[in-house]
């Protein structure tokens, strides 16, 4: 009897395993394909001088790296602080054309295809039907060559 309520048990916790995993590959259709931009190596060093990156606010955008580019963002230069960011849009990546612009009004970047807003300084969503923040590239000042570094580790 007890050799029964064993196997019993295991077809349990097998069926429950067998379970658990075919309901975890469920996709959420609101997230579906958000996030997944493929990673491509960057290592691009800028001149902040020479690319005006010099004030708050100076921002610019390098579309031939990256996947479909890379935006800079100057946050405070005095301390070597720079955001950059994938331009192509975690909602909508594999579409024609979308990708994120800086709208100068709001100060977020905005991509035109599906009406994504990112916060310029974190790259959070802020409206439209991304859920998912922009991917951000690291960010290295270094003062011995007042070169800015931007790269993912690739």
């Amino acid at each position: 009897m007890m050799s029964l309520v064993t196997h019993r048990n295991f077809q349990i916790l097998i069926t429950l395993a067998i379970l658990m995993f075919v309901s975890s590959c469920k996709k959420d259709k609101n997230n579906q394909g958000q996030g997944y931009i493929p990673n491509v190596a960057v290592s691009l060093y800028l001149n902040p001088f020479t690319e005006g990156l010099l004030i708050p606010g100076d921002h610019k955008a390098y579309p031939y790296e990256g996947y479909h580019g890379v935006f800079v963002y100057c946050v405070d230069p005095n301390i070597g602080s720079y955001m950059a960011f994938e331009m192509a849009c975690p909602y909508d990546y594999q579409k024609e054309g979308a990708i994120v612009e800086f709208d100068p009004a709001s100060y977020q970047l905005i991509d035109s295809v599906c009406m994504s807003r990112f916060n310029v300084l974190d790259g959070a969503p802020v409206g439209g039907p991304a859920s998912v923040p922009l991917k951000q590239y690291f960010v290295e000042f270094e003062p011995a060559t007042n070169l800015i570094h931007i790269f993912n580790g690739n």
